[in-house]
């Protein structure tokens, strides 16, 4: 695979992974000026998105580490962005700044302090087991992404290019599940069967589902 195919696909992974949310966004807006600044907007940072996977080591070693899946998901915000909440007792606290992990519990999802210890097994298991593998290792490699929901934004995008990226780099056409949630019932669904998988540890209905829009 020459250079530039692999950059243009790598592009293509970023964008359909962020189609949703701008779809929603030009949904939203109705000059058409400010569409097209948007559209612009929306070129440049995915060829950021595109150009710092191509620097990074997983592109060169196609190994996955904490800091490049933590510098991935920070790319996606502006420079200094973060989220702030009131807790009862009246006190403001940053609940949310990206390329950091999750502070806060979302049951049944692993717990925070967990995060950190999860995804190192995370990485590790793709690390030794990633070459030839068929489509099957990696959905389920990404069902478990899900599991862990590392960050507490933001993590669908994040597992979307990553699966995209192990597909391509083992020579498997790319899946592009962010872009699918455009399909009317998609979202909801998927969800409640990644719900159901990791209730049941029953993986067949999850992987079915995928193939049937591969």
């Amino acid at each position: 695979m020459s250079a530039n195919s692999i950059k243009d696909q790598i592009y293509e992974a970023c964008k359909n992974a962020n189609l949703y949310r701008l779809d929603f966004i030009l949904k939203h807006t109705q000059n058409q000026q400010e569409k097209e600044k948007i559209l612009k907007m929306f070129d440049l940072h995915m060829k950021q998105l595109t150009q710092y996977i191509i620097n990074s080591d997983f592109h060169k070693t196609w190994k996955l580490s904490e800091e490049f899946i933590k510098g991935l998901h920070k790319r996606f915000f502006p420079p200094g962005y973060k989220k702030t909440k009131k807790l009862k007792s009246g006190q403001e606290i940053v609940y949310f700044i990206p390329g950091q992990y999750k502070i806060f519990p979302n049951h049944p999802r692993v717990a925070p302090k967990d995060v950190k210890k999860e995804m190192k097994k995370w990485i590790n298991d793709y690390n030794l087991y990633w070459k030839n593998r068929d489509f099957d290792y990696y959905a389920l490699k990404m069902l478990d992404f899900f599991r862990i929901h590392p960050f507490t934004n933001w993590n669908g995008v994040t597992i979307s290019i990553i699966f995209d990226l192990m597909l391509l780099y083992n020579n498997l056409k790319p899946y592009w599940l962010k872009a699918k949630y455009l399909i009317p019932g998609f979202r909801l669904t998927f969800y409640n069967i990644i719900d159901n998988a990791l209730k049941t540890k029953n993986y067949n209905n999850y992987l079915k589902f995928l193939k049937n829009f591969y």
